[in-house]
């Protein structure tokens, strides 16, 4: 049976053991999404669709400020340009 070289990491017992530690730590972060999404579907009813939206909005506003933040006095390397030295 050939072997993917793309796996050939996942020889070495820490890369397994750290791979199979995430993967199994995203699981639980869906499961986690799922189960939250369902109680606010049973506490809000029809509103919960907000609470979702409301926590992306959230995420999205606090990204933009933060991103305009930490390129502020650093635009030469967050502009995406290079300098022509």
């Amino acid at each position: 049976m050939p072997t993917l070289p793309i796996l050939a990491p996942l020889r070495s017992r820490a890369v397994a053991l750290l791979w199979g530690g995430l993967a199994f730590s995203t699981v639980g972060d869906q499961f986690y999404a799922v189960a939250l999404s369902w109680i606010a579907v049973g506490v809000f009813g029809a509103w919960a669709g907000l609470l979702t939206a409301l926590g992306a909005g959230c995420l999205l506003v606090t990204a933009l400020f933060v991103g305009r933040w930490w390129c502020w006095g650093r635009r030469r390397r967050c502009s995406g340009r290079r300098s022509r030295r």
